[in-house]
């Protein structure tokens, strides 16, 4: 089975809607939503034009998250004090007396099986976030181990160059991102903000958190990013940088998108 992070549950709704809410007309209004730097998961608008939170969490539903939502509804009354608010509380498991409680409450929960998430990602082609961990640093003691250090830094540098190459990013793209790297796992989530700035010819502001949760883009996939919003008539620009951990790479935080008409 699978290893799948709240980040893709909250992905796959974000990105296939009507898949978990059918015949509600769901809109992506935004993802990672900043209300007063706390985070709203995703805000859609349904076709009766309601605005509707929708929070996703991993495993079974906790009491806390109950908190959160209603703090979301009220920052966002403060907003929109004529719009119409509804809350959604999606999690693998929902204990029923919690259910009880929350839906008496006016907050909808939403079961989510793992089983359903996979046969939704296989649907679309899409690619789990997977967890990676630093490997513990090794430094050489031998000759041998030395020349193995040099070799392997001589193949990284080759790796690099052909990553990124445009054949390399073709075939990402050809695949739907569907393999491993950060590029593939950042291309549907790019692709659907590509998307949307089409429909709304607006310049948006994208965050790391949009795209691949807590992780950051730095000086190799940003390359990639470029490559597919110029194919697809869009500008990415303004790129903020921010400092890695081991303060040895340029990672970046946000960046912005418009129209390459404007």
């Amino acid at each position: 089975m699978a290893r799948i992070s709240e980040k893709d549950i909250e992905n796959l709704v974000a990105l296939y809607p009507d898949e978990f809410f059918p015949g509600d007309g769901l809109k992506l209004q935004g993802q990672q939503v900043n209300l007063k730097n706390r985070f709203a998961d995703l805000i859609f608008t349904d076709k009766h034009g309601r605005m509707i939170v929708v929070e996703v969490k991993k495993g079974t539903l906790e009491r806390p998250a109950a908190g959160q939502v209603i703090e979301y509804y009220g920052l966002l009354k403060e907003q929109f004090p004529d719009k119409t608010l509804e809350l959604i509380l999606c999690a693998n498991n929902i204990p029923f007396e919690r259910r009880h409680f929350l839906e008496r409450s006016g907050i909808e929960c939403k079961e989510i099986a793992e089983s359903f998430l996979e046969s939704v990602a296989q649907k679309y082609n899409y690619s789990f976030l997977a967890s990676t961990k630093r490997d513990d640093l090794h430094q050489p003691t031998s000759d041998n181990e030395i020349q193995i250090s040099i070799e392997s830094r001589e193949k990284k540098r080759s790796q690099w160059a052909h990553y990124h190459s445009s054949e390399a990013f073709d075939k990402i793209i050809s695949t739907g991102g569907s393999g491993k790297s950060r590029a593939d796992r950042l291309y549907l989530p790019l692709m659907h903000f590509i998307e949307e700035i089409k429909r709304t010819k607006e310049e948006i502001v994208l965050t790391s958190r949009q795209l691949c949760g807590d992780e950051y883009f730095g000086t190799r996939t940003r390359p990639f990013i470029e490559y597919v919003c110029k194919k697809h008539g869009v500008e990415s620009f303004d790129f903020h940088v921010c400092t890695s951990s081991n303060r040895k790479s340029i990672k970046f935080d946000s960046f912005k998108l418009r129209l390459s008409c404007f």
